[in-house]
């Protein structure tokens, strides 16, 4: 009579019902069988040594071990958040530039190099590092054109005043506030009958200047625009640099002109009330 031989787990062999069914999880498949070919089966499998169903020849094979932490990772991370502090100060900006580099390049090794983990924090410190930077970038941007601005009308009104020869008044605007004459006096005599001689010698370097005599020679009726900003430098205090030309003659030389920006001294009132004062003004090489 044939037997059904199927396989079961767990190394157990039976006989299931008059039909003489035996399972074994060490045969596989299933087959038919004579009644003496599955007894002599069922003895050679009972003889088996007990023994797991899955075991690997590799002992080590079901460690699991992680990658260990990149330092450099670690040091990008760092650096990024240091970044953050270009936000307080746009000296800082440098910083922010060297570690977005740095990040970027410790984010292209790990991507290749699977040996060490920490893939997180240089693309974290890489992500500060961009932040900061680009806050420094748009803010100090943002800041020069307001000050560009600002200082336009005060460029504009000195060179006026010089093209139509109140040399006196526009020298009064190289002067800071807290120094300058009071609103109602007669500058022209004051000016010529100043008997502090550094004063004077400073009032005739102005007045013989070649970028008086240049700015001079336009006439009242000139029209001065700003060609564009320079630079900016400072901090409580700013340097703003402008080049003026001027559109009735386009054909005369540019000028450069250079203002200082500061807060108004406690004496006078409002510290928070900006004021300008013109530094110099040169003729800008062709």
């Amino acid at each position: 009579m044939p037997l059904r031989v199927e396989s079961l787990c767990h190394d157990r062999t039976m006989l299931v019902g008059d039909s003489n069914i035996l399972r074994n999880n060490d045969v596989y498949g299933v087959e038919i069988f004579e009644e003496s070919d599955a007894r002599e089966l069922l003895m050679s499998v009972a003889d088996l040594p007990e023994r797991p169903a899955f075991q690997s020849l590799d002992p080590g094979l079901g460690e699991i071990r992680s990658a260990p932490v990149s330092r450099l990772a670690i040091l990008a991370l760092m650096l990024g958040i240091v970044s953050l502090s270009a936000v307080f100060s746009t000296s800082l900006l440098p910083l922010a530039m060297i570690a977005a580099a740095f990040s970027g390049v410790v984010v292209w090794r790990l991507s290749t190099d699977r040996s060490a983990s920490g893939m997180w924090m240089a693309q974290l410190g890489l992500t500060l590092a961009i932040l900061g930077a680009a806050w420094v970038i748009t803010s100090t941007r943002t800041r020069n054109d307001y000050l560009y601005r600002a200082a336009a009308p005060h460029a504009q009104t000195f060179l006026n005043l010089l093209s139509a020869g109140n040399v006196y008044q526009a020298y009064e605007l190289t002067k800071s506030e807290g120094t300058r004459q009071i609103t109602g006096t007669d500058l022209q005599a004051y000016y010529e009958n100043l008997t502090d001689y550094m004063a004077e010698d400073h009032v005739k370097q102005f007045l013989s200047a070649a970028s008086t005599r240049d700015i001079m020679s336009h006439g009242d009726r000139s029209s001065w625009t700003v060609l564009r900003g320079e630079s900016v430098s400072g901090h409580a205090q700013f340097r703003v640099n402008l080049v003026m030309a001027d559109a009735a003659k386009p054909d005369k030389k540019k000028i450069a002109i250079a203002l200082t920006r500061e807060n108004l001294p406690a004496e006078l009132g409002s510290t928070n009330i900006a004021v300008w004062h013109v530094n110099e003004a040169v003729i800008v090489p062709e």
